[in-house]
């Protein structure tokens, strides 16, 4: 270790350890760091590189570089324990092209956002028991508006302070608090893997986890092991066309405007194709409001997002402001993806219906709802009021309601008349208000000896 004096403007973008190599024959390199390929080949090298205990300050040149880059280091021992990354310019951490890279016990303060991101090319990084405080939207950094940088919106609107892209990361314990955009952002893992993803939390922030909708692919993916609190909009949210089945397991989310909302596109119905798809919520425990958290009902209607978080119009920051504290939105399963972020925002179910569809919540505990602020009524589940007819079968079981007050259970929305258009629905096929179906399969959400619930509610 070296003591080190950095002038301007070298003290923008801090101090760096580089690996680098190059042939004597001079061959023409092109692609930026971390993605450098000469002559047809891609360089990767064997690195060893601990560095522990040190505080990075003003770190990262603006939209540019990261703090600190890993990067094409295909072999070797490369760890970063307890590194204190303090005010940046840019992400504080990028990992890509890498494997076995480590990153445990660091704090990340007010960077822009992804804070840390694992790409694609990356395999076996590990995240474990970081915290990240402040994540920044560049595109209204101190206020700026600018459009720039959102080629692949419904995730470039959205990003997250932990995104994760790569094979085999383990993201286990970490923390993200107050972010104006996610806390997590990736696929979740395969359906019944355990040790990779879990005992992760956000809160304060617009989102807690958010689905990649470019990069969710295979039969089944799961989230398993989040906890979400005090979110402006959803604790889970996923757009995702390429998946048969997601499921959000041992999610504990409490204060959060939406607890979980899945849209599901599919196969083209137009077409006829059929395909099963559904999604599961089951062991959850989902609070409304709980007592010190959630907005008081003689102050303000609602918590302002802070900073400029809403200042872009893709954040859709007010889109939910007419609904209560809600748990589970029940799922729309489309014929293809939705027009949000661009042109509606991220509840739009713009598409015509798939032909399968079913959404489960099970083994779950909902809490704390009823008549909420300023004649915005809450309930544990509730229809997508976006959604004219991609609206399919809901089936509930093991389902513990605490403090919930009667009638607030389930709302489900009444068909608009606007829906009804012989110039683009005919014969009642956009009546998805009508025909919401909520199935009670053993008794525990109606308290009987189980039923069916179509359209009523709150």
């Amino acid at each position: 270790t070296s003591p080190a004096a950095c002038g301007a403007p070298a003290e923008e973008f801090g101090a760096s350890i580089s690996v680098a190599g190059y042939d004597e024959d001079y061959v023409l390199c092109s692609g930026g760091f971390g993605d450098q390929v000469c002559n047809g080949y891609s360089r990767s090298y064997s690195a060893t590189a601990h560095v522990s205990d040190v505080e990075v300050r003003y770190f990262g040149q603006n939209n540019i570089r990261p703090g600190l880059e890993v990067a094409a280091v295909g072999a070797g021992s490369v760890s970063f324990d307890r590194v204190s990354f303090n005010r940046g310019y840019y992400f504080a951490v990028s990992v890509e092209r890498s494997r076995g890279v480590a990153l445990r016990g660091n704090l990340f303060y007010r960077s822009h956002l992804p804070t840390l991101t694992v790409g694609s090319g990356a395999s076996e990084t590990v995240v474990e028991g970081n915290l990240a405080v402040v994540g920044i939207f560049w595109n209204t950094h101190r206020g700026a508006y600018q459009g720039k940088g959102i080629n692949l919106p419904k995730r470039d609107a959205m990003p997250a302070m932990f995104y994760d892209a790569g094979a085999e990361t383990r993201m286990v314990g970490n923390r993200a608090a107050g972010s104006e955009r996610a806390g997590f952002g990736g696929t979740g893992v395969a359906c019944g893997v355990r040790g990779l993803w879990e005992d992760n939390e956000a809160h304060s922030a617009l989102a807690g986890f958010w689905f990649d909708h470019y990069r969710t692919r295979g039969a089944c993916r799961e989230l398993h092991g989040f906890t979400a609190w005090r979110m402006w909009e959803y604790g889970v949210y996923g757009e995702v066309t390429g998946v048969g089945r997601v499921s959000v397991s041992r999610f504990r989310s409490s204060d959060n405007k939406v607890g979980a909302m899945i849209l599901m596109g599919g196969p083209s119905s137009l077409g006829h194709v059929r395909r099963e798809l559904d999604t599961n919520v089951t062991d959850a425990l989902i609070v409304g409001r709980s007592a010190g958290n959630g907005p008081a009902c003689d102050g303000p209607a609602s918590d302002k997002p802070g900073l400029h978080a809403c200042k872009f119009f893709m954040a859709w920051c007010g889109h939910l402001n007419g609904v209560g504290s809600t748990g589970v939105i029940i799922s729309s399963f489309m014929g293809g993806g939705n027009m949000a972020p661009k042109i509606k925002p991220w509840t739009d179910a713009g598409s015509y219906p798939a032909i399968y569809g079913r959404t489960d919540v099970a083994h779950t505990t909902f809490a704390d709802f009823g008549a909420g602020c300023n004649g915005r009524s809450e309930a544990a589940i509730r229809g997508n009021a976006a959604a004219a007819d991609a609206r399919h079968p809901t089936h509930t079981s093991a389902i513990e309601m605490v403090r919930v007050a009667a009638g607030h259970e389930v709302n489900l929305y009444s068909p608009k008349a606007a829906w009804v258009n012989q110039a683009d629905c005919i014969d009642m096929d956009c009546d998805g208000g009508r025909n919401t179906l909520v199935r009670d399969e053993d008794g525990t959400l109606l308290l009987g000896g189980g039923g069916a619930l179509s359209r009523g509610g709150c």
